[in-house]
């Protein structure tokens, strides 16, 4: 994993975190150092290969009207090296081989009237591993669907402008 931190008000300190616990495995300020083949952790005594995602998106955004606004992305993404957890969802992680991750979101936010607002999300993801012991089957840590809807109250009506009310319901699918 890659962490930036700034040092100065110009100078910005990349450093590569051991996915297992932490523990920072090596520190630069060019991100194009950062390209070995196995990380050793002097913390946890575990070996790993970084992490290294390709991905592409496309998003719009949409406002037809001052209180409507709708916003949607497509993504393809491929992650080699992705970590699981071990039996039991223990702390002690793996790596698996290719995950291809592929989804499309959308989420539209209504403005009711001036003190309700409605927020609805939807993702489809189809999250796949590619190569090593589970190729072909999905990722278990993925839901294929999710989707959620929000509400929001101001009780200006109750004279209390100040106070917001809200509340909601997720679906996460398998």
């Amino acid at each position: 994993f890659l962490h930036a931190s700034r040092i100065g008000l110009f100078e910005l300190n990349w450093n590569v975190l051991c996915p297992g616990c932490g523990g920072v495995l090596d520190s630069t300020q060019q991100l194009k150092s950062v390209n070995k083949d196995l990380y050793d952790c002097a913390l946890c005594s575990r070996a790993y290969e970084p992490t290294l995602d390709e991905m592409v998106e496309v998003g719009f955004k949409y406002n037809p009207t001052r209180d409507l606004v709708v916003n949607g992305a497509l993504f393809d993404t491929i992650e080699k090296n992705r970590l699981v957890s071990g039996p039991g969802g223990s702390q002690i992680y793996s790596q698996l081989g290719q995950v291809h991750i592929r989804g499309a979101e959308l989420e539209v936010l209504a403005k009711v009237t001036p003190d309700l607002d409605l927020i609805f999300a939807y993702s489809h993801i189809d999250a796949r591993v590619d190569s090593g012991d589970n190729a072909g089957k999905r990722v278990e840590t993925v839901p294929m669907d999710q989707a959620s809807f929000w509400a929001k109250y101001k009780l200006t009506l109750l004279g209390l402008p100040g106070l917001t009310v809200g509340g909601g319901v997720r679906y996460i699918g398998d």
